[in-house]
């Protein structure tokens, strides 16, 4: 298994690792570990840097089977807005009596709403498609996924349901994700995946709603891409098995 995090840089991996826009796949759970190199990466934390581009970023431990965890745990999403986005939000908003200004109120508002549309999102996408049971306790074959959404930018948040804004895109959010072990604690693999709602060639009305839509399906994807990745993974794990079985 693998993950990403800070610090861009490219390394010579084989071709496998060139799937740039898919997370699950840039962690690569299906592949057989890779050693680190003189020209490789490492964190301080043992992990090794296996993909690195403008946007994502990925970390693992070299010498992990993740086909050995078969269940999940799913720690609550932290959120944090990107630094400065609420003064600059209401400053953009200028003097206007009308126009309601972002409070302390509104962030932590979205920032709980934010967090429990990923746990529902992730908990759909990786339990009920996946079929990966969701579970709260540690275990020998239990992933724990940490996750975080971080630099979140949110074009026009929805403050006053008399007020109407129109946007090009909602607006914008990393994913920092850690895959731990349930049992040691130990950190297996790190992932950073910025997107952003794709910018329209024309405006549309921002509302609840449509926010809303716009970070679930970015979610929608993060979650895919890594329920597709579990599934390699095992397949692979069972084929490996299956090949060994004909041998004897």
């Amino acid at each position: 298994m693998r993950v990403p995090e800070h610090g861009l840089r490219k390394t010579g991996t084989p071709v496998v690792w060139l799937a740039v826009a898919a997370l699950a796949v840039a962690i690569g759970l299906a592949v057989p570990p890779l050693q680190a190199g003189d020209d490789e990466e490492t964190t301080f934390d043992g992990l090794v840097l296996m993909k690195s581009t403008r946007t994502t970023q990925v970390y693992r431990k070299p010498d992990v089977d993740f086909a050995g965890y078969a269940r999940l745990m799913i720690l609550p999403c932290e959120v944090a807005f990107r630094k400065d986005w609420a003064r600059d939000y209401n400053r953009s908003r200028g003097g206007s009596v009308s126009s309601k200004r972002v409070t302390g109120k509104d962030m932590t508002r979205i920032k709980e709403g934010i967090a429990d549309l990923f746990e529902e999102v992730f908990a759909k996408e990786l339990g009920e498609k996946g079929g990966y049971p969701i579970v709260t306790e540690p275990a020998a074959d239990t992933l724990v996924l940490k996750p975080a959404i971080i630099n979140l930018k949110v074009t026009a948040p929805d403050l006053d349901p008399l007020a109407r804004t129109q946007v090009r895109s909602a607006g914008e959010g990393t994913l920092f994700l850690e895959m731990i072990d349930s049992v040691s604690g130990e950190i297996l693999a790190r992932a950073v995946d910025r997107r952003a709602d794709p910018e329209r060639h024309y405006w549309q009305w921002a509302t609840k709603l449509s926010n809303r839509a716009a970070a679930e399906r970015i979610m929608r994807q993060w979650a895919s891409q890594l329920r597709e990745a579990f599934d390699a993974a095992h397949d692979g794990e069972v084929a490996r098995k299956d090949d060994s079985g004909d041998r004897h």
